[in-house]
């Protein structure tokens, strides 16, 4: 992964981050793994010339699900196929939905670095995962880290309820940091 694209970099704490994507409108960029939670500088880059600088706070954790259409979450079936409305899961499967910011891993890897092994998160004692407002169980939870050959893409696999009301929401939370709200998992 490259820390200069179309001229712009984005340091975080002085630490030059690994770039994604970078738009007139947007910077899609990936949190060194390096930095400690705490207080720290942010700016951008371009050409050269430095962009006004922000303080941020970084903590442990920051979970967020991805969105696959209006509402719905970034999720697959066990055998991989993507589950939608058209394609949904059924309570009691085993399913994997998608998100970011779950921490740190063991192994801790690289940044910047595309590693093709599995690395669980540092807080999986602290990780609940609400559905339709009920925390699983934690032998529901059959893995939670990184997704193997994708930089800072988080997937947690886990066993739904086999009692489930059709599209419930799905939050994730570790410590006192919760997933926003309103994200909905086809479920039939």
């Amino acid at each position: 992964m490259h820390t200069e694209l179309a001229g712009v970099q984005v340091y975080v704490g002085a630490v030059a981050a690994p770039l994604y994507y970078v738009s007139p409108t947007q910077i899609n960029f990936l949190v060194p793994t390096e930095l400690r939670p705490g207080d720290m500088d942010f700016f951008t880059t371009h050409d050269g010339l430095a962009g006004p600088h922000v303080q941020i706070t970084l903590h442990d954790a920051a979970p967020g699900l991805y969105p696959w259409g209006a509402g719905m979450i970034a999720s697959t079936h066990a055998d991989g196929s993507v589950i939608t409305k058209d394609h949904p899961a059924h309570p009691g499967e085993t399913v994997v939905v998608y998100g970011t910011g779950l921490g740190r891993t063991r192994p801790e890897l690289q940044t910047g670095t595309i590693e093709m092994i599995a690395a669980q998160i540092l807080l999986l004692n602290e990780l609940r995962v609400m559905v339709a407002g009920t925390a699983l169980d934690s032998q529901s939870i059959q893995y939670a880290g990184l997704t193997p050959g994708i930089p800072g893409l988080y997937q947690v696999n886990l066993v739904l309820p086999k009692q489930l009301a059709p599209d419930p929401e799905i939050r994730l939370s570790i410590g006192a940091q919760v997933s926003p709200p309103g994200t909905r998992l086809p479920v039939h």
